[in-house]
């Protein structure tokens, strides 16, 4: 019985031992994780590949609206200049769509310009420019456009997105697309560096013809031309100018204004979309504060006192006065000499150019050969025929007199350059013979209203251009268009001014 008992057993016990044995579990549990890992793997890929994709294009949508904003500066082809910056001058490269590497064009967007932007970057604008309460804010008036809208088209190339995993399979959708939008604004053009004084666009008469201030700049007709500087006569035309004050006009008044002249800077950083306006004709006291660049100094410690540095002599001020001699005037106020072939200034252009009616605006072409003459510079004159330069600009002229040492020489009448009224308070700095002024459209309505005292308004500039002194101011400032703020200009203003852009969604 006891034989036959343990053979009875002998089939369970192998039985209970495959029973209990636990080899071989990992292999069913790593079975069913496989396709759950591999599953998330390719989820993880999907994921990285739609968050580089995204990435891509909006660094490129932000690219694009910082390009057109920065040329929305109120001017009449801003939009234009705009639209050109998206289509010529970005090219985005994106990855990781179902079209593969696609360069960003302008096809594949929707750009709107606004007005203004929602105040809650919670409230969601569309690509057409209105925002999730309806209110629009787009327009075409590139006067008044201040934002780029930049949107991606869902037709893009770029915008299809296939994902590795079969999402389809869990009811959703295996191809998704990728969305981007940028607005950015220019909320103006800001310098903290120029003198307070506006300057009616030369290039534009009072109508509204003429070229105007940026074809000027673009076309190289605006620099070296003579610019006669006048205050209001009848109407706001080219050649018009007027005074700047600060934002708060709180006790300004003219003895704050010739301080501000004679220093040459505003007292804050200024802004081309607003401009604050100093109403008045110019004063003997503005007139004496600008002539401090010319060593006319104030006799006595009366105001422009000679010793005061905020206000030096340029280092350059051959002007056509006669010098201080015996029984003459002091050299703080010396007086023109004549005739010119003894004494002569840098001069205006010989005529003048009829396309503008103001008669201020000089065709570019100056008495070169007088000035050299008269002045005994016929080093000058040696140095730019051998750079083949046969009229050079006054300014050129101006500023190699003086760092070739040619400005101590007398001319004819016995004048020098080199200040006579002070020999200590005179600066290096050339261009302290420069005007540096808002441009201003004054045909533009809004800016009428504003010259005409309008409540509550602001002048707009086109741009800031500096302008050297040719001669001491006795009712009119008599300079040359030596350059412009921006790309468009020679490079003399490129720290003048900078762009106010920036992204705001």
């Amino acid at each position: 019985m006891a034989g036959r008992g343990w053979e009875m057993k002998r089939p369970v016990q192998p039985l209970q031992r495959f029973a209990a044995d636990e080899r071989g579990n990992a292999l069913i549990f790593v079975t069913i994780m496989i396709p759950v890992l591999v599953g998330f793997s390719v989820l993880a890929i999907d994921m990285a590949r739609v968050n580089a994709l995204h990435n891509d294009v909006q660094s490129g949508i932000d690219a694009l609206a910082l390009a057109a904003a920065a040329e929305l500066d109120g001017n009449s082809d801003a939009l234009t200049r705009a639209n050109n910056a998206i289509s010529n001058l970005l090219a985005n490269q994106t990855k990781f769509s179902t079209a593969g590497n696609h360069t960003l064009a302008a096809a594949d967007v929707t750009v709107q310009f606004l007005t203004g932007i929602p105040a809650s970057d919670a409230t969601v604008l569309n690509a057409n420019g209105t925002d999730a309460n309806g209110a629009n804010w787009a327009t075409t008036d590139p006067g008044q456009a201040q934002f780029a809208e930049v949107t991606l088209k869902s037709t893009s190339p770029t915008a299809p997105f296939s994902t590795i995993f079969p999402i389809s399979l869990l009811g959703g959708n295996d191809n998704l697309t990728v969305g981007a939008q940028a607005v950015a604004g220019f909320s103006g053009i800001v310098t903290c560096d120029m003198t307070p004084v506006f300057i009616c666009d030369p290039f534009k008469n009072a109508d509204g013809t003429g070229p105007g201030f940026n074809e000027a700049v673009s076309s190289n007709t605006w620099f070296g031309r003579s610019v006669k500087l006048e205050t209001k006569g009848t109407s706001w035309g080219p050649g018009n100018f007027g005074f700047l004050r600060p934002s708060n006009n709180q006790g300004y008044g003219d003895n704050d204004l010739r301080v501000d002249l004679a220093r040459g800077t505003v007292q804050e950083c200024v802004n081309s979309r607003h401009l604050y306006t100093s109403t008045g004709n110019m004063t003997a006291n503005d007139i004496a504060g600008l002539n401090t660049r010319f060593d006319m100094f104030g006799n006595g410690g009366s105001f422009p006192s000679s010793t005061d540095t905020r206000w030096p002599a340029a280092p350059n001020v051959r002007k056509g006065y006669m010098p201080n001699t015996k029984g003459q005037k002091s050299a703080c106020n010396i007086v023109p000499g004549s005739p010119a072939t003894s004494y002569m200034g840098l001069p205006n252009d010989s005529t003048a150019d009829p396309m503008f009616t103001s008669g201020l605006i000089g065709k570019g072409t100056w008495n070169y050969a007088q000035y050299i003459t008269t002045n005994n510079l016929g080093a000058v004159k040696s140095h730019f025929d051998g750079l083949g330069i046969s009229q050079p600009t006054r300014y050129d002229v101006y500023e190699y007199e003086y760092t070739s040492g040619a400005y101590k020489t007398a001319s004819v009448g016995g004048e020098v350059g080199a200040p006579q009224c002070t020999t200590t308070n005179v600066t290096t700095d050339l261009d302290r013979r420069l005007i540096y002024g808002a441009i201003v459209d004054c045909s533009l309505q809004s800016n009428i209203n504003a010259l005409n005292g309008a409540s509550g308004t602001t002048l707009k500039a086109e741009g800031f251009g500096s302008f050297l002194m040719l001669s001491p101011v006795v009712d009119s400032i008599n300079t040359e268009a030596v350059d412009v703020s921006g790309k468009a200009g020679q490079g003399t203003m490129a720290n003048f001014a900078r762009d106010n852009v920036q992204l705001y969604r």
